[in-house]
């Protein structure tokens, strides 16, 4: 029986159960013991040595290489593409926990019977999720027969395994009995039969999906069932297809698929199949394990077709699919949090090529720096389906990541700016300004490093310069130092407030023509005992600002400094870090107390001129005693 708890009260109790290194074990990466920590390699970014570190007694984890903190919650979250409510939603029912909802259920007076509320949605995936189960063992029961056609068609013609169709927990409704019966009757393919009347069972499953009003035989029976998915691992929708030599026993036989319609649990343009595994599979430790694998290389093949999905898989490769819709930003945006590397293949022919396209086009606006974005080219005529299907799992990479390649950069310009003359005329300028403007609603990166990759790309391809991205690297500052300097505490400190009133740079100006603070930038002053860490990082931000006529005004923001800074040519190896601060995304700065400092630039003001002020003093008395001894 499961308890109930307060929303306030679930995190205390899912860290309190939940021991961290089992969830991330169960989450595909593989750690070993180490003293009192398990280390493993890092599932957020591509290593080689391991850098990833757990705590079970603090329940925190760190990633030494790019930073990754969280606990138990922020993993999942992170790991899934999930918001830290759905997981804390996930993991209360996981412990045996019901968060207690304000919507309960209620009565229609008239058909007596219940009207769903949006916060019943848990009930009507445990409903859709019994069904599932009982297509699934319907279905591995069937495996048995050789001579059926659910037989013939999987393991034969499309070379399904069954180790497969139980990881994927594919499935059969017959179509002799109605829904409800096959849902209430006890039996091998369903030891839990349910308790509901069926008036009351029929009504959730057609808010569920199941049904269609009036009906109690579902268009799904009589087809063969691919169950899709929740972030959870409950089975929110179907996508059901015509098993050849049996289309009589199958309802709209001349549709070869049919998809749950939109519901409360489902909405496609949302959704990607295969992007989950089932809560059960997750359960079972053999068909987990082939998850695992798949994950960990965090690398994920955007596919059409379903079966599609299912022979890369049985290859070692991670793949998801749509279901016959075009890929959506809110799709990419799941595939760019969960993996490093999006990769789509689409058919061979004249409507795969388009739809690659496509979906290089609509993922150009949620490119980041550090992730991976391109389409991998199959030969004319071929699909994911039959092109890999004499690949062995060996060289299933090989030849996989040996197929011809469209960048998202490359599509861009052949869509918006096309071929233009040389020397290029006043009509491509015009072209290109407008390109790189947005105009026209033309998508481009959000992420300041690909949108100069873009600037540079057009430059490339055109010989014409759009903004002076000059980029002289770090003037003086090695990135081998670039980290120790950022991470150094006082940095920390100044260019954690910088970022939070970026206007109080100006504050350096009186000082910028100091003998010190030149030598500082150019790379001399190099020990901090000379020259604060702190005041090399800001002067050399406050030298290219200045040159660029970038100057922060009072109400600027960090957003607004960093892509400044970028377009100045401040270095990346010193931007990255200090944007981690920026943002505090190891929490480092929250335990030191900083982020609960008071926002007062005042103060921060007088504080940073009283210091400058103190160098510059420091630093000019210690010249003149150098230049007296001399």
């Amino acid at each position: 029986m499961s308890l109930l708890c307060n929303f306030s009260e679930a995190p205390a109790l899912i860290k309190e159960k939940l021991v961290l290194s089992s969830v991330i074990e169960a989450e595909g990466v593989l750690l070993k013991k180490q003293g009192r920590e398990w280390i493993g390699l890092c599932p957020f970014h591509q290593e080689k040595t391991p850098s990833f570190y757990v705590n079970d007694d603090k329940g925190v984890y760190l990633c030494r290489g790019c930073g990754a903190t969280g606990d138990v919650i922020t993993f999942v979250a992170q790991r899934n593409g999930r918001s830290d409510g759905q997981v804390i939603r996930s993991l209360a029912n996981q412990i045996g926990y019901t968060i207690r909802t304000s919507t309960e259920w209620k009565s229609d007076q008239n058909a007596k019977r219940p009207v769903i509320g949006s916060d019943d949605k848990t009930k009507l995936a445990d409903l859709h999720d019994h069904i599932a189960q009982i297509a699934h063992r319907n279905l591995v029961a069937i495996m048995n027969q050789q001579s059926h056609p659910l037989t013939h068609y999987l393991l034969r013609d499309r070379g399904i395994s069954l180790d497969l169709i139980e990881q994927y927990g594919l499935g059969y409704l017959p179509p002799e009995s109605d829904l409800y019966s096959l849902a209430r009757s006890p039996g091998p393919t369903n030891p839990e039969p349910t308790e509901y009347d069926r008036q009351h069972w029929e009504t959730l499953a057609t808010e569920a999906g199941l049904l269609r009003s009036g009906r109690n035989r579902s268009l799904f029976q009589g087809r063969l069932l691919f169950p899709i998915t929740s972030p959870d691992g409950k089975c929110i929708a179907f996508s059901g297809r015509v098993v050849p030599g049996y289309e009589s026993s199958t309802e709209l036989a001349d549709r070869k698929y049919i998809n749950s319609s939109a519901t409360l649990l489902f909405d496609k343009s949302k959704t990607l199949y295969g992007q989950t595994p089932l809560a059960w599979v997750k359960d079972d430790k053999r068909l987990s394990m082939a998850w695992r694998e798949r994950l960990s290389s965090n690398e994920a093949v955007l596919v059409e077709g379903l079966t599609d999905v299912l022979r890369l898989a049985g290859l070692g490769i991670f793949a998801v699919a749509a279901m016959g819709t075009a890929i959506t930003e809110h799709q990419l945006r799941l595939l760019f949090r969960q993996n490093e590397t999006t990769i789509v293949l689409t058919d061979g022919d004249k409507a795969g090529l388009p739809a690659a396209r496509r979906t290089l086009i609509a993922g150009i606006p949620l490119l980041v720096a550090g992730k991976r974005f391109f389409a991998a080219v199959l030969p004319d005529g071929e699909d994911p389906d039959t092109y890999f299907r004499q690949v062995t799992k060996s060289n299933a990479q090989d030849a996989l990541t040996g197929l011809p390649r469209l960048q998202p950069e490359g599509i861009w310009f052949e869509e918006f700016i096309k071929d233009c003359s040389d020397p290029i005329s006043l009509s491509d300028q015009i072209t290109i300004e407008r390109a790189l403007a947005g105009a026209d609603d033309i998508p481009l990166p959000a992420d300041s490093f690909w949108l100069i990759a873009f600037h540079r790309y057009v430059e490339e391809q055109t010989g014409y310069v759009t903004k002076p991205y000059s980029h002289t690297r770090g003037l003086g500052l090695p990135a081998a130092l670039s980290s120790q300097i950022i991470s150094e505490d006082t940095s920390a400190f100044w260019l954690y407030r910088t970022s939070r009133f970026p206007a109080l740079l100006n504050v350096l100006t009186p000082f910028k023509d100091r003998w010190w603070v030149r030598d500082a930038v150019s790379g001399l002053l190099s020990h901090s005992l000379e020259c604060p860490p702190a005041l090399r990082v800001l002067y050399t931000a406050h030298s290219l600002l200045l040159n660029a006529g970038r100057i922060p005004a009072e109400k600027e923001t960090w957003d607004t400094l960093a892509s400044h800074l970028i377009e100045a040519g401040f270095s990346s190896s010193l931007l990255i870090p200090w944007n981690n601060l920026a943002y505090d995304t190891d929490r480092s700065l929250a335990e030191l107390g900083y982020i609960q400092e008071v926002f007062a630039p005042d103060l921060w003001e007088h504080e940073l001129s009283e210091w400058l002020t103190d160098v510059d003093d420091r630093l000019t008395r210690k010249l003149v005693q150098a230049v007296a001894s001399a």
